[in-house]
């Protein structure tokens, strides 16, 4: 599985140079853009085992973006954000307005990397399931947008021709003067 991975880091001295944030600028574009985003999946990295002692799906469809109550809302901007690292996957159009906006708040150009390389901070069972999962059920026809931990990194999952646009948009980011 490829991905366009996106970092607020930049090597010293800047280190976090404050841009992108997730609560001022990621989340407020991912609500502008909400009827963009198919649907919610739900990752949890270590699924539960039930009574039967039956591992529980790694993964769980909340439905559209538009859909949520302000209760799941706030879950997912506090998974997204702070309390989790992919454990919210934004499932959308490759070509969507969403993702070229995205690409272009971060600081520096986005990087192509592989799961195969970059272990996401995964155990090898979680990343084994997301790969199936988006090379299986979602491309070619969707992208995955997803955060770690702080939103300080994006990650975009999808076909090698979308993430090259989206890498190819990301080419001129610089830090930016206003911070």
């Amino acid at each position: 599985m490829i991905f366009l991975e996106l970092e607020s880091y930049i090597d010293p001295p800047l280190g976090f140079p404050g841009h992108p944030y997730f609560t001022s600028d990621l989340w407020p574009l991912i609500l502008r853009r909400s009827d963009e985003v198919r649907t919610v999946l739900w990752f949890q990295h270590e699924p539960p085992v039930n009574q039967a002692g039956v591992r529980e799906s790694y993964l769980t469809d909340l439905g559209p973006l538009t859909n949520q109550s302000d209760q799941t809302m706030e879950l997912l901007k506090h998974r997204s954000y702070y309390g989790g690292d992919l454990n919210v996957l934004y499932v959308v159009q490759p070509d969507s307005s969403l993702l070229m906006e995205l690409v272009k708040m971060f600081p520096i150009p986005g990087v192509m990397a592989s799961d195969l390389t970059t272990d996401l901070g995964l155990s090898v069972a979680a990343r084994s399931e997301l790969a199936r999962f988006v090379e299986n059920h979602l491309l070619p026809c969707w992208a995955v947008l997803a955060f770690a931990h702080e939103g300080d990194t994006a990650y975009i999952f999808g076909q090698r021709e979308t993430l090259e646009t989206l890498l190819a948009a990301s080419a001129d980011n610089k830090p930016r003067s206003d911070i």
